[in-house]
């Protein structure tokens, strides 16, 4: 991980006066940017989809498609969260550094557990999160190209609120 690759950057840093709470303050500032930055690019990917949806498909009108701010909220906490445990757990392995050891050399890295399996519950996480697009993509296409079964020409809907009647 990052905060392993740079236990001797940290070790340097320590010698010269920096306190271990500084350098777990910038990882996880590099983590919260890092994962700012996926967020923001997931959320503009959605708003170009939502967008090609609502130019290409005959029935977008019929639905609103816009991005909801409880959902956007809870994608924007989920991040927060992602960015906290997968920036924490390294960072404090990468606190933990003996000075004289790593910045003579011979100390090796050695492989934690907790990291082994973060990385692991990661991919994990993605690989299903893809099969879940392509499974819902799929179905979305299935459900476009699929005849209803009665004509809809001529028909006209009408949309009324049944708590105006409270």
């Amino acid at each position: 991980g990052r905060a392993v690759g740079r236990q001797s950057e940290f070790a340097l840093r320590m010698t010269l006066g920096a306190s271990r709470a500084r350098l777990l303050t910038q990882l996880l500032t590099e983590s919260f940017v890092l994962a700012m930055i996926g967020g923001t690019v997931s959320f503009v990917g959605l708003l170009f989809t939502l967008s090609y949806l609502r130019r290409t498909l005959s029935w977008s009108d019929m639905f609103d498609l816009r991005p909801v701010a409880r959902v956007v909220l809870a994608a924007f906490v989920a991040t927060l969260l992602c960015a906290l445990t997968f920036g924490l757990a390294p960072a404090l392995q990468g606190m933990r550094v003996d000075l004289r050891a790593r910045l003579s050399g011979s100390s090796t890295v050695h492989r934690n557990r907790l990291r082994g399996t973060l990385i692991t519950l990661q991919v994990a996480i993605a690989s299903v999160l893809i099969l879940l697009a392509f499974s819902a993509v799929r179905g979305v296409r299935s459900f476009i190209a699929s005849d209803p079964g009665i004509s809809l020409n001529g028909l006209v809907g009408i949309q009324f609120d049944l708590n105006m009647f409270d």
